[in-house]
């Protein structure tokens, strides 16, 4: 290992970096850790263009690092405050489907008091979304292969979430660096 060298290390579920100085005997490689960042910023911003958002506020904070043989792992929590990007309610596709089915109903139907209910609860909720920014969080681990200078290997990164409060996660993202 190099003088001053550092490595990710899990501390009590937190991620730290351990510093090795002289005396150090084997070389060991230090990953970049800005690869696997960039591929979760990456995804990050997939998701908010797919999911129609406008983000007012991220941060992208690392939970833990772990390197077993020739495969890092880091974990990140996402915190974001966004908002549904549509300019009106009547924008956003759902509702336009509401609409649309509403007006193919005979009137005794279309003006119901429970469809009219409904649809009034979908046009309250939705322009919250639009005009109130909503609080998320999400984990994502992104694994990568190391090559045997212990770079990252960028055609092996993957990006996975957490699917449930099992810890299972699930593939979420590929060719992202």
């Amino acid at each position: 290992m190099r003088l001053g060298a550092k490595l990710p290390a899990i501390v009590g579920g937190l991620a730290v970096l351990l510093s090795f100085g002289a005396g150090t005997a084997a070389a060991t490689p230090t990953p970049s850790l800005s690869d696997l960042q960039s591929a979760a910023t990456t995804f990050l911003a997939s998701e908010v263009a797919a999911r129609h958002w406008t983000i007012d506020t991220q941060s992208l904070t690392q939970l833990s690092s772990m390197i077993e043989g020739d495969t890092i792992k880091v974990q990140y929590l996402v915190t974001q405050k966004h908002l549904l990007d549509y300019g009106a309610v009547n924008d956003v596709p759902v509702m336009k489907g509401l609409l649309g089915e509403q007006a193919q109903m005979t009137p005794a139907v279309a003006s119901s008091a429970a469809l009219v209910g409904y649809i009034n609860e979908w046009q309250s909720n939705l322009a919250s979304y639009i005009s109130t920014p909503q609080l998320s969080h999400e984990e994502l681990q992104v694994t990568a292969s190391l090559d045997s200078n212990g770079d990252v290997e960028p055609s092996t990164v993957q990006v996975f979430e957490l699917a449930d409060e099992n810890g299972d996660w699930v593939s979420a993202a590929t060719d992202l660096i």
